[in-house]
């Protein structure tokens, strides 16, 4: 599959839809929810979303957890215009997973299927983490098996720069900023 190929499968909400849609159904339980076990939301008052598409686990979670705070960027403008269209009282805007620049620091972050389409994964990382608070949590969903020996290198990575503990429960890496 040639880069151009997976770019298209995260060209439009559409066919992002269908993509989470085949995962769900394959997988047998939501992705989503197993993401929001891991960030622990219901302890949280900050999200911030790296590359949140048209914006469906922000519409879950501002579901879920009213009073959360959530921020979301994704690079697709017409991502982010479906992603505010469908939460109103998130802060949603188009922006660069490689380049983002926020002024506040936030207790989760979520980077959902993102690192496997950037050229530098780990300068993406970097920038997630400064955007980390203390005691906050990262979670980190890879795109497939494919993306698991960049993993384990990002992963080892994190550990000797930053020296925050990783663990990978399910085979999902979390990082929790102590």
């Amino acid at each position: 599959m040639s880069d151009n190929d997976i770019l298209n499968q995260y060209a439009s909400s559409a066919t992002l839809s269908t993509r989470r849609g085949l995962y769900d159904n394959n997988v047998g339980v939501s992705l989503t929810d197993r993401i929001d076990e891991q960030l622990q939301l219901e302890h949280a008052s900050t999200l911030l979303d790296v590359g949140c598409g048209y914006g469906a686990d922000i519409t879950t979670f501002t579901q879920r957890y009213p009073n959360l705070k959530i921020t979301g960027f994704d690079q697709s403008e017409a991502q982010v215009s479906d992603a505010k269209a469908a939460t109103p009282s998130a802060t949603i805007f188009v922006g660069d997973a490689n380049s983002f620049e926020l002024s506040e620091k936030f207790d989760r972050i979520l980077v959902r299927h993102v690192l496997h389409l950037v050229p530098n994964p780990r300068a993406v990382l970097e920038r997630v983490l400064k955007h980390c608070q203390s005691g906050g949590h990262i979670v980190i969903a890879v795109h497939s098996t494919q993306s698991q020996p960049h993993f384990m290198s990002w992963r080892s990575w994190f550990m000797t720069q930053t020296g925050i503990s990783c663990a990978m429960p399910n085979e999902k890496l979390s990082l929790e900023n102590q």
